[in-house]
């Protein structure tokens, strides 16, 4: 494919002369202005297509870019989507080394950078650059430095005028690193200076840059709070709370320049896994009744269904979504549960779906002691196993590690009921990185 991968050194910071290089120490530095920004629309997406938006958001004023678990894709500028969506999945050189999640993506001078990692240990973080027009791969990737990101590479931000490119660590960046734009390989970091009674910056799942800083938009509990950090001096500041609720999921951020001002847009999974397209306007703008960017005209109702299914990833070969069959609707289980059996896995449909349970037990080997998770939470770090159940039937088994689960089903599962049980398993354990699903006779 004419693709190398390559591989550079990381450059510290070392000495005075490595801080005047990057801007000298905070303490001196004059800090940044920003605004305070107002909602101005949000856009709740179908089930047919929410699923396509679920991780990162870009715009180069002309069109918008999304990126999902397995791809990226163009959109119009108003956030709509063709039918049916069909995404550009990630490069298979890559997916050969176990790549499986693209991140908040950036957009620059034709090209989409997307950030690409894998799961158990996240040994490899890539940068892959697509073509915007043509969303065809380039065949151009870099591998990034792995001590500067020991849990994947959730996002990256382009900084044109400076020319750099931006990450940092998921949680708990402690510097910002700064990528040369021509060779991400080259990097050199700046260290994070926090706001009075802080000491972190962490579960950033998305940034970008305007007027010289960089936004950064979180995922930290009901808050899901927007900071502006500067990418010389490393102040990191307040800008504003979303306040979605510790269910909803918060993803990635994009700025697009519109004739009345700029409009900050965002991505976000609510609770039930639907998702959202919210844009905001700096109060400074004059307010539009009709913007021009990020918001769908007239948005797409939400689908009626007596029974609400899940939005699962799409599959990872970019295909549309198989949708929701004429399973039976489910009956009420009267009486005490019955204690899962041990055996075979049981075929799920969606009735059994419907009514499972997850449970998890601590420690990837010896005799578990299983306990279900009645609401969402995390599962943490440590390796674990987890499993959906129906009464006395086991509908899937898995084990996670490093936040990746991989969970096994059986063969006969259709791609729906598959999509179900994946779904209901991320909607209970919030905090995992990646499913790999594997078929099983039994």
């Amino acid at each position: 494919m004419g693709r190398g991968v390559r591989r550079g050194a990381v450059r510290g910071l070392v000495g005075a002369v490595a801080l005047l290089t990057i801007g000298g120490p905070s303490a001196h530095a004059a800090p940044p202005v920003v605004e305070p920004w107002v909602p101005v629309a949000v856009t709740t997406y179908s089930p047919a297509q929410g699923p396509y938006l679920t991780q990162g958001i870009a715009s180069d004023g002309a069109s918008l870019f999304f990126s999902y678990k397995f791809g990226v894709l163009r959109a119009g500028l108003d956030g709509t989507l063709a039918s049916p969506v069909r995404p550009s999945p990630i490069p298979s050189a890559l997916v050969d080394q176990g790549s499986d999640h693209v991140g908040d993506i950036d957009v620059h001078d034709g090209k989409v950078y997307a950030p690409i990692e894998d799961g158990d240990g996240y040994p490899h973080a890539f940068l892959a650059l697509y073509d915007a027009a043509t969303m065809a791969f380039t065949g151009t990737s870099w591998e990034l430095p792995h001590e500067l990101l020991t849990a994947g590479v959730p996002w990256v931000a382009v900084d044109a005028p400076r020319g750099k490119l931006y990450t940092a660590e998921w949680n708990d960046p402690q510097v910002l690193n700064v990528h040369d734009l021509d060779d991400p390989t080259d990097v050199t970091t700046v260290p994070l200076h926090f706001p009075a009674g802080t000491t972190d910056v962490g579960r950033i799942q998305g940034a970008k840059m305007l007027d010289g800083l960089l936004y950064a938009a979180r995922d930290d509990g009901a808050a899901k709070s927007i900071v502006a950090i500067d990418p010389v001096s490393g102040d990191v500041t307040p800008v504003f709370d979303r306040d979605l609720g510790a269910a909803t999921e918060a993803e990635g951020i994009a700025f697009v320049h519109t004739p009345t001002g700029v409009l900050m847009c965002t991505t976000e999974i609510a609770p039930g896994l639907s998702v959202k397209l919210r844009a905001y306007r700096r109060l400074s703008d004059p307010a539009t009744s009709a913007p021009t960017a990020c918001v769908p005209a007239p948005p797409a109702p939400p689908a009626p269904d007596p029974v609400p299914d899940p939005v699962p990833d799409p599959p990872p070969g970019g295909e549309p979504l198989p949708q929701p069959g004429g399973d039976p609707q489910p009956q009420p289980q009267p009486g005490p549960k019955p204690k899962p059996a041990a055996g075979p896995l049981t075929v799920p449909t969606a009735r059994l779906v419907h009514g499972a349970r997850v449970q998890t037990a601590r420690g990837p080997t010896g005799r578990p002691r299983w306990t279900t998770v009645s609401r969402p939470r995390s599962g943490g770090r440590a390796a674990y196993r987890l499993r959906v159940v129906h009464g006395a039937r086991v509908l899937a088994t898995g084990t996670v590690k490093s936040r990746r689960l991989t969970l096994m089903l059986r063969r006969a599962t259709t791609a729906p009921n598959r999509n179900r049980v994946t779904s209901l398993v991320v909607r209970r354990i919030r905090d995992l990185r990646g499913v790999r699903v594997q078929s099983t006779k039994a």
